[in-house]
Order: structure tokens, then C-alpha cells, then sequence
């Protein structure tokens, strides 16, 4: 059998991911599908993907003992040793998963690797595109690289936010590099606009400008939560992506954003900036994010105690400022935020406050995997993030790696002067656009341009270009 390229399911990724598939379909490809969603797979078998093309996962291999859990149990040791990601790392990440009982998310992880393991075998995938969100696209990136394939997350470079590149494996770690080495100096005019669109005219990303908007009840709101009730009624009891109302009530509560940001407002929870103060910028993450649950593991997943430590370990006299993520407002309850703001030194910034002015004027910026910490290299200033993220290479961007890296990189005192620097800056994102491509990669039913004929275009040809780098062509 030929080698087959597997995409897997994701929500509003699908409609794009399908285009994609039937683009290299038409290059005499053979794709083959993952999904969970009774929906989406219903979708993919009257589009014509037939039923040995198509795996089906569903929320009832959690209540299904698997077949062989030994062989499961090998699988996931070996991915382990490979990865370092454990049972437990994939529980923590899954938002779904870790709320289960954990025999229940036991035997759901045994019986998915058991038939994501077979899937992959019985069609040979050597090429797989996922994103790596839930526990199963993890499974199934680290299984194919097991049997000698290769799985890539398409994801934009942030700086400039209209292009994406490719990655392999669950971590957006490092970029594939689709250029020679010596073809990034012919991008070096566009690395320097770039680098002076973020400190000359204070640019935001494009995704920054689409989801960073206060929550309100308004007639989108009220549609939203109207389809949720279909969700909850006849997708959740068999999809493992899909929460249940008690799911929702308990833990997801997005019903209850816009009376939290109403009540954060009225009882004046942020504040801003004080002119002349000393202080390290922490920006917090919405969550859950897989940047966080799985790429700041095991000593980076809890956003609340590292501002504790922070506040303990930043130098005498500065203060420590914690700001909330512009999408999160109304996440996170009042008395959590307030909790935060208690904290010695500490302070609660406004989530709509300027981060341009915010990075020139703090000593240390600071973040899990925050876009803040690219823009805070771009500037030159001294960044420290808590994940392999790819712009770590940037000369002022620090990566620490546990407790004690966090500590030596916050202490130990301001950056040399380096008149090189800012050539370092530019040869660095022009490497980052040599090696990425334009479009937007995005969700589809979130993001009207990702499905637009130009858009869906450049998306096109950046799959089928990596495809026929990294992927043998069909026998005839």
C-alpha cells in the first residue's frame, strides 16, 4: 500500500483541513481521516471518505476495557522516552479528560492508542496534519513518528501574524525549514519593516484585533449558547471533544463572562501602570491552553503560583505586574483576581491596557508562551518564557526550563549593550519569514477569511509544497 497523509478532525480546523486534503487528493495523494464528531464524520462520509479511511473515536472507550492493555501500555513508554509526555501529561492537557474519573481517562487513553496505533498501520501514515489540542491528536502525532512517519501544526509565526509555518510534534518548539540557510538574507527589508511595525508603529497581531473583545449578552451570545444545547444533547455523550452540560455548568462557565467582567469593572479589580515604578510584566494566558498544559509542563502550569513565586524572587524595590489576557476577560472569578491583586507587590493591569508601552517600560517580561515575549525580543528587552517556543533564539528571550532558570535569568541584572543587535533582530525574523508562509491558518467557522478562494489558495500551496518536501510521491 501506498503511504497515506491522515488529517484529524478539529472543530472549526475541519472545513479548512478538508479543502486541504482534497488539494492533495487531486496530487494523487491518499488522506484518510480521525474524527470524533458525529457531526464532522457524518460530513466526511457523504464527501465521500469511506469507512476505511475514517477512524472514529469516541467518548465510550473510556467505559471499554481495552483489548490489550499491555501493548497500550508499551506504546505509551515508548512515546514517552521519545516525547517525555506521560498518561499524565495527556490527562492534564486534555480539558475534557482530566474532569473524568481517572480509570475512566485510563481506559480511554489504552483503548485510543490501541486504535490509533492499528489505524496508522493498516494505511500506512507517513504524513500526518493535526493540531495538538486534545489527548488523542498528541497520541497520534507521537504514534506516527513511531512508525516512522512525521506529523506537522500548521500555526502563524505571530511576527508578521499573516504568515504560518510548520511544526512537528506537539510543541511548538522549532519551525521546518523549507529555505536554505542563505535565502533568509533575501528577506532582511521585510524582517526590518517588521521589526519597526512593532516598535515604530505598534502593531498588534491580526488575532489579537479578532478575539480581544470585553464579553457582552448580545444576540450572538445568546445563538451561541443556543447551539450549545444541541451539543450538549446529541454530540456530548459520544464525542470526547464535546462537554457536556454539566461540563459546562462546572468548569468551562462562559455563560458567567460577562457578569464577571461587569463585576470586575464595577469593584475596580485592574489598575494601571504607575509612572516611575520598577517592574517585572507577566502576561497571563486564557485557559485552558494546550501552550500551557502541555509545553509548560511539569513546572509551568499553574499561572496563579507563578505569579507567587515571582512575586517572591523579583529584585528589591520593583513591583510585579500581572496582566490579564484581553480574550480572558470575565474568565477567571472576581475573588481569584482579587486574590491575585492581595499578593505583596503585585499588581493587576487592566487586560485593554497598551502592552507596546508596557514592554518599554518594564525590566523583565515574562510569560509561559505568551506573543509578548516575541514582541519583547523584537524590542531588544529582556524577555524570560517558560516553554521551548521558537523565538527563544531571539538574543534577549531567555528560555528557562524549571525553577531555578527562572530565577538565575530574573536575577541576573540587565542586558549588555550590544550595538549588533538589532541586525541580530532582523536576520532572526527573516529566517522566521524564509521558512513560513503567507496565508492565514485558522478556525474556519471563527475566522471569515481562512475559507476565502485567495486565502484558501495560499493555504494550498504551502501544504502541497511541504508535502512534496517531506512525503515520498505515490507509485503510479
Amino acid at each position: 500500500m501506498n503511504p497515506s497523509i491522515a488529517f484529524i478532525a478539529n472543530s472549526g480546523m475541519t472545513p479548512l483541513f478538508r479543502a486541504l486534503d482534497c488539494a492533495l487528493a487531486e496530487d494523487s495523494h491518499r488522506c484518510v481521516w480521525i474524527s470524533t464528531n458525529p457531526m464532522r464524520t457524518g460530513r466526511l462520509r457523504a464527501e465521500g471518505v469511506p469507512d476505511g479511511s475514517l477512524l472514529v473515536l469516541s467518548r465510550k472507550d473510556a467505559r471499554t476495557p481495552p483489548a490489550d492493555e499491555d501493548q497500550a501500555l508499551g506504546l505509551f513508554g515508548r512515546c514517552q522516552a521519545d516525547y517525555g509526555i506521560s498518561m499524565a501529561d495527556l490527562v492534564y492537557a486534555d480539558r475534557i479528560l482530566r474532569t473524568l474519573p481517572p480509570a475512566q481517562a485510563r481506559r480511554y487513553l489504552l483503548n485510543v492508542a490501541l486504535k490509533i496505533n492499528d489505524f496508522i498501520i493498516n494505511n500506512n501514515v507517513k504524513l500526518m496534519y493535526s493540531e495538538c489540542t486534545w489527548a488523542h491528536e498528541i497520541i497520534a502525532a507521537m504514534l506516527c513518528r513511531l512508525h516512522g512517519g512525521r506529523q506537522f501544526l500548521a500555526c502563524t509565526v505571530r511576527v508578521p501574524s499573516e504568515r504560518f509555518a510548520f511544526f512537528e510534534g506537539p510543541q511548538v518548539s522549532d519551525f521546518e525549514r523549507v529555505a536554505e540557510p542563505a535565502e533568509a538574507a533575501g528577506f532582511l527589508d521585510q524582517a526590518r519593516t517588521c521589526r519597526l511595525d512593532i516598535t515604530e508603529r505598534k502593531v498588534r497581531p491580526n488575532f489579537w484585533h479578532w478575539w480581544s473583545q470585553a464579553p457582552t449578552v448580545n444576540l450572538a451570545m445568546l445563538r451561541k449558547y443556543g447551539s450549545k444545547l444541541k451539543e450538549f444533547v446529541l454530540y456530548a455523550p459520544v464525542d470526547p471533544t464535546c462537554k457536556s452540560l454539566s461540563h459546562y455548568l462546572a468548569h468551562e462557565q462562559a455563560h458567567l463572562r460577562p457578569w464577571r467582567h461587569l463585576a470586575a469593572r464595577i469593584r475596580r479589580v485592574f489598575e494601571h501602570a504607575v509612572p516611575g515604578e520598577r517592574f517585572v510584566l507577566m502576561t497571563l494566558h486564557k485557559e485552558p491552553e494546550a501552550s500551557i498544559d502541555l509545553e509548560g509542563a511539569p513546572f509551568f502550569t499553574d499561572q496563579i503560583a507563578i505569579a507567587k513565586t515571582l512575586s517572591r524572587i523579583i529584585p528589591t524595590g520593583w513591583f510585579l505586574y500581572v496582566k490579564e489576557h484581553a480574550l480572558a476577560q470575565g474568565d477567571r472569578p472576581v475573588a481569584q483576581l482579587a486574590s491575585l491583586k492581595s499578593l505583596f507587590n503585585v499588581r493587576l493591569i487592566d487586560p485593554m491596557d497598551n502592552i507596546h508601552s508596557l514592554i518599554e517600560r518594564a525590566e523583565v517580561v515574562v510569560s509561559i508562551s505568551g506573543t509578548v515575549c516575541l514582541e519583547a525580543g523584537v524590542y531588544g528587552k529582556k524577555a524570560i518564557v517558560m516553554s521551548p517556543q521558537f523565538y527563544r533564539h531571539l538574543p534577549t528571550v531567555h528560555h528557562a526550563r524549571d525553577l531555578s532558570e527562572l530565577r538565575a535569568w530574573l536575577q541576573a541584572g540587565p542586558m549588555p549593550a550590544d550595538p549588533g543587535r538589532e541586525a541580530k533582530i532582523d536576520a532572526f525574523l527573516a529566517e522566521v519569514i524564509a521558512n513560513s508562509y503567507p496565508g492565514v491558518f485558522s478556525d474556519a467557522e471563527a475566522v471569515a477569511v481562512v475559507m476565502s478562494p485567495e486565502n484558501l489558495a495560499l493555504c494550498r500551496h504551502a501544504f502541497r509544497d511541504l508535502t512534496r518536501r517531506v512525503f515520498p510521491p505515490p507509485e503510479p
